[in-house]
């Protein structure tokens, strides 16, 4: 351990009624640069313990530099290793439960820096943030922002779009979140994860349209119309072989895909502006996940869910 770490440490541990303004000052000086050694990271570890609800600027700060320690620890060279994140999490999480919150923004943090990370990271970290939300009693904003980053960057290790896996672990979280007080963005995340999963399963060859298909596309809130770029939907549920890949025969498919038509042209004739999808999105009211959902298909690829029913028979 450097001197001035040593001195930093002691200032901390001969004084333990330091208020916690001196605490948080003496936090502040150790995350000004990065660990030296594994020593000094545990250190910033147990300072980060104390500092649980210091605010954003310190989890920001913490996340940033921790994270660059762990991506460089014994020559890892920008990747989690294995080795690195045995460490890790044998020190901030030794139970395997994410006790503080900003741990899940760190471990957020490695996935979309590492230029590489240990098969099957992500969806861990998907199901980390998903029990956390259910611990805590409610999706927060921050959390659910966390949960979107990582199903967005799982692409790199995954597929480009929202699997079974993912899809199932959200409708177990949704239901287990459905009394509890949620942020809105919850509900538009889960619309837009699992209606691109619901999207991709009915489509015909989703192989030829990856781009307007892409999780990261579909769970981009910025985007708030991501099934117009999708050409099959345009063309209308009716025609191709739509929900072909899901029928366990020709004639399910196609009696699903002459109900879808009927559907969507009795949705056609509803007015956008009474959408409770566009009040969701626009966070002026808060609603169930599957509400939402329903919701957001009935926009994005309308008759799609009155076409799954018949084509899953």
């Amino acid at each position: 351990m450097s001197l001035s770490a040593s001195r930093i440490i002691q200032r901390f541990q001969g004084n333990a009624q330091r208020a916690r303004a001196d605490a948080r000052q003496i936090a502040m000086e150790m995350c000004s640069r990065a660990p030296k050694n594994d020593i000094e990271a545990a250190s910033l570890l147990d300072f980060n313990a104390r500092m649980v609800g210091a605010g954003p600027d310190w989890d920001l700060r913490f996340s940033r530099i921790m994270a660059d320690y762990v991506l460089t620890r014994n020559a890892a060279d920008g990747a989690l290793t294995q080795a690195n994140l045995d460490w890790l999490s044998g020190r901030a999480i030794p139970r395997g439960i994410f006790q503080h919150r900003n741990l899940l923004g760190l471990w957020t943090r490695l996935l979309a820096k590492a230029t590489i990370v240990p098969p099957g990271f992500a969806y861990t970290l998907c199901e980390s943030v998903c029990t956390h939300m259910v611990r805590e009693g409610g999706a927060r904003a921050d959390t659910v922002k966390w949960l979107r980053q990582v199903l967005a960057l799982r692409a790199k290790e995954a597929e480009p779009w929202v699997s079974r896996e993912e899809a199932m672990l959200l409708m177990r979280t949704a239901e287990e979140l459905s009394t509890c007080d949620n942020d809105a963005s919850w509900s538009d995340l889960y619309a837009r994860a699992f209606g691109n999963y619901l999207v991709v399963q009915a489509h015909p060859n989703p192989a030829n349209e990856p781009n307007s298909l892409s999780r990261k596309f579909w769970l981009n809130p910025e985007e708030p119309h991501p099934g117009k770029y999708v050409g099959c939907i345009a063309a209308g549920l009716d025609k191709g072989q739509w929900f072909a890949r899901m029928s366990k025969r020709p004639e399910a498919a196609r009696k699903a895909r002459e109900v879808a038509g009927q559907a969507a042209d009795k949705l056609a004739a509803k007015s956008e502006k009474s959408s409770l999808w566009s009040r969701i999105s626009s966070g002026s009211q808060s609603s169930s996940a599957a509400e939402a959902l329903v919701d957001f298909l009935n926009r994005e690829a309308p008759g799609l869910m009155e076409g799954l029913v018949i084509a899953a028979r």
